[in-house]
């Protein structure tokens, strides 16, 4: 009977260690916790690579008519007709490192100065001469007479700035002009008709 005694704490241990591991129904999910402060910014990426260049820095004209009277003058002992058009944003700098292209237009026609035609029943050829602030037109006589004026037509004129001198090479004779990641001498851009310029400058008509 004491044996009997003696055992019955050990059982009554078993037996609450047995009640105390059986694993009970899960409980509902408690509420959500409020959120913990922000984390610091990361560090700042490396730049990325430089893209192509853009024609954000071509100017252009609209169609422009004479505002003024033609007037006569001679250069070299060739007679010429001669007016101009304001070009306000040419200066120096892009007659001497970029390119300038003026266009004329009789109807829906347009033709690239310098233009040589019969217009007028004689040859003759419209020409320019870039100035800071301002493009002299010309028009010679191939007879030197001076004697055809410009009737009604209208000029549009492209400056592109920023070109690249020409090499130390024999072979390297042109500024030549980045744009839209491709390179291009001025003699490319010049034998270029309006509507290939046009599109390859984003110009609107």
């Amino acid at each position: 009977m004491k044996q009997f005694k003696h055992l019955m704490p050990v059982l009554a241990a078993a037996l609450l260690m047995l009640s105390c591991t059986k694993e009970g129904p899960e409980g509902p999910q408690g509420p959500q916790g409020n959120p913990g402060p922000q984390g610091a910014a990361g560090a700042t990426g490396a730049a990325g690579a430089t893209g192509p260049a853009g024609t954000a820095n071509v100017i252009y004209s609209a169609w422009l008519s004479f505002q003024q009277a033609q007037r006569d003058s001679t250069i070299d002992n060739s007679k010429l007709k001669v007016n101009h058009i304001p070009a306000a944003q040419l200066t120096q700098a892009i007659i001497d490192n970029g390119v300038v292209l003026v266009y004329i237009r009789f109807l829906t026609s347009v033709m690239q100065l310098p233009y040589t035609s019969y217009a007028g029943s004689k040859a003759n050829t419209v020409s320019f001469l870039p100035k800071p602030g301002r493009i002299f037109v010309t028009r010679f006589t191939h007879d030197n007479s001076g004697s055809l004026g410009f009737g009604a037509v209208q000029f549009r004129y492209i400056l592109v700035p920023g070109g690249v001198a020409a090499g130390r090479y024999a072979a390297e004779t042109e500024k030549k002009l980045t744009i839209n990641g491709g390179t291009y001498t001025v003699s490319q851009l010049k034998a270029m008709s309006y509507d290939q310029v046009s599109a390859l400058l984003n110009i609107p008509e």
